[in-house]
């Protein structure tokens, strides 16, 4: 490669780094990039993973994204919205190819079948699942991968070359999500067998809504390292997901401190909650149950008795389990449950004070 070349891309031939810049160049020529595409991996300071990129989006006919759902036959103002819906910027539509066509072909089946909205509903959903499941991938290689490259003294060249071996696994990635994404089907329609809530046109169903945090957790975010607040964390998390995942339970979602779970029957619900607060493997937990009917939505699920319930958790002490009226009802009488009234409370944002209870395991 030549001085003037590199002076092309706005590299001086005699910079301490140009043999770097042109190890990087090889790079991303090799992968299929413009000269353009390089000149703006060059001003960005990001040439290294401009071969990524390309790996990863790129195609043999490079289309924008109009031009793209235009094939499936989607409208540009449709197709923008839908891309907006799936949460990727709008640049982001310029990186388009043939190998995008499914993705709109997709959808605009499922406009035909369902409507503008409910698709543009369900790219949501999509969008905020597969969002956090890229950002979870990128942040592991990020820390396990190129940071020990860099702390060895690893150039980019060198990130790059890391980096590049990642794009054979996406097929493999790809393999595992729809096998996961079959199960996960299966399950949350016999889950909704289960709970014998009959479809409804309004998406509303009747189930226990819980949740459960960790105590104390503001000091404890100033007290730990940040390597210590993660394994806090995955604790908390993998406790989560091995206590509160059943065929009749869901997690909803992991906020952090605090994780969400649904589940069919108020005894499966004590039981799980109870089992969280008791856990000697797990941080110090409180938790806040409550049944009434919700509204399902993009995965999430909404209403008072979701509200109901994250407030009850935080008149929780540690170690405790709260319940509105309705789940301490219907446990009234059960066996191996415990209900305790524990009086009248005032919950923000309720207009009348609640009688809370307090639920433990017979035995506990």
């Amino acid at each position: 490669m030549t001085g003037e070349d590199l002076r092309s891309f706005g590299i001086e031939p005699d910079a301490p780094d140009a043999d770097e810049w042109r190890a990087l160049i090889a790079l991303a020529r090799d992968a299929g990039a413009s000269d353009e595409e390089i000149r703006h991996g060059v001003h960005a300071r990001r040439l290294h993973v401009v071969p990524v990129a390309r790996g990863l989006v790129a195609g043999r006919e490079q289309l924008d994204l109009r031009t793209a759902a235009s094939r499936a036959g989607l409208d540009d103002a449709f197709a923008d919205r839908l891309w907006a819906a799936l949460g990727l910027p709008a640049d982001a539509g310029s990186n388009c190819s043939e190998r995008d066509l499914p993705l709109f072909t997709h959808f605009a089946w499922l406009r035909e079948l369902l409507g503008d909205d409910e698709a543009l509903q369900s790219a949501r959903a999509m969008g905020v699942a597969t969002s956090q499941f890229a950002d979870a991938e990128v942040a592991q290689v990020r820390a396990l991968l190129e940071a020990p490259v860099r702390e060895a003294g690893g150039t980019n060249a060198d990130v790059a070359e890391v980096l590049l071996r990642l794009v054979d696994a996406v097929p493999r990635v790809q393999a595992a999500l729809e096998v996961a994404h079959r199960h996960h089907i299966d399950v949350a329609g016999r889950r909704y067998s289960l709970w014998g809530s009959p479809p409804k046109e309004d998406s509303t169903t009747d189930c226990v809504v819980g949740f459960a945090d960790i105590v104390g957790y503001t000091p404890l975010g100033e007290q730990l390292d940040a390597s210590a607040l993660d394994a806090l964390l995955r604790r908390f998390e993998e406790g989560v997901a091995r206590t509160a995942t059943s065929e009749g339970a869901r997690v909803v979602k992991l906020l952090g401190d605090e994780a969400m779970f649904v589940v069919g029957s108020p005894a499966e619900a004590a039981a799980i909650a109870c089992a969280l607060v008791s856990a000697p493997d797990l941080p110090e937990l409180r938790v806040g149950l409550a049944t009434g009917a919700v509204l399902t939505r993009g995965g999430d699920v909404f209403g008072s008795t979701v509200n109901l319930a994250a407030r009850l958790v935080e008149l929780a002490v540690p170690g405790q389990v709260l319940a509105d009226p309705v789940t301490a009802g219907r446990l009234r009488g059960l066996d191996g449950v415990a209900v305790t009234s524990i009086g009248p409370r005032h919950v923000s944002g309720f207009e009348h004070d609640i009688e809370v209870h307090a639920l433990t395991l017979d035995g506990a």
